[in-house]
């Protein structure tokens, strides 16, 4: 009997084919289980943080105040507003009905809210009260400043108060809203505030 060595080859790319898809499938279900692994562990603290953080807003209030951020009478900051007026593209904006907008109309301090040495970005835009106003949170970060989002509706009048508790290693803040009952609202960190 006599082999076709056209078979024999093609047999053995088989085979290392075969053998090929078999270490890789074992290698990705390797990684997909290491991978599931990981995440189960980060949920599993990110439940317990939460349940660590079910407590009241009045809890977190009574812990105490670690700082009073009066944007409106805070000396100007040059260099906090500037930073909160490109981001929010001031210089690009809508006029108002009365054709008024200046850089004074952007509030904004420096505080580091995460206690890692570098500050963030407070502050406000009173291009949009008298209803209210968004309270945006910069963070500083290779590219520049994100928005770790904002308060909508916050009353211009009231301070933002920096509180000693944390939510996953960020300070809440409490401010009143403007459309409210005139009490505090706690603001958490929760992967955003």
């Amino acid at each position: 009997m006599k082999i076709n060595k056209t078979f024999i080859l093609n047999l053995f790319i088989l085979f290392l084919v075969t053998t090929s898809v078999v270490l890789i499938s074992a290698g990705i279900k390797k990684e997909i289980i290491k991978n599931n692994e990981i995440l189960s562990r980060e949920e599993a603290v990110r439940m317990a943080e939460r349940e660590r953080n079910k407590i009241s807003d009045e809890e977190v209030l009574q812990q105490g105040i670690l700082k009073v951020l009066d944007l409106e009478n805070a000396p100007k900051d040059d260099v906090a507003r500037r930073i909160l007026c490109d981001y929010v593209e001031c210089d690009k904006v809508v006029w108002d009905d009365s054709g008024h907008f200046s850089v004074d109309d952007i509030r904004a301090v420096r505080f580091d809210l995460n206690d890692d040495g570098v500050d963030e970005i407070i502050g406000y835009w009173r291009f949009c009260y008298p209803v209210g106003l968004d309270i945006y949170i910069l963070q500083k970060t290779k590219k520049g400043y994100k928005n770790l989002y904002w308060t909508r509706g916050a009353a211009h009048y009231y301070p933002i108060i920096i509180l000693n508790h944390k939510t996953n290693g960020w300070h809440d803040y409490a401010v009143i809203l403007a459309k409210g009952d005139g009490k505090p609202t706690v603001v958490r960190y929760l992967d955003r505030y």
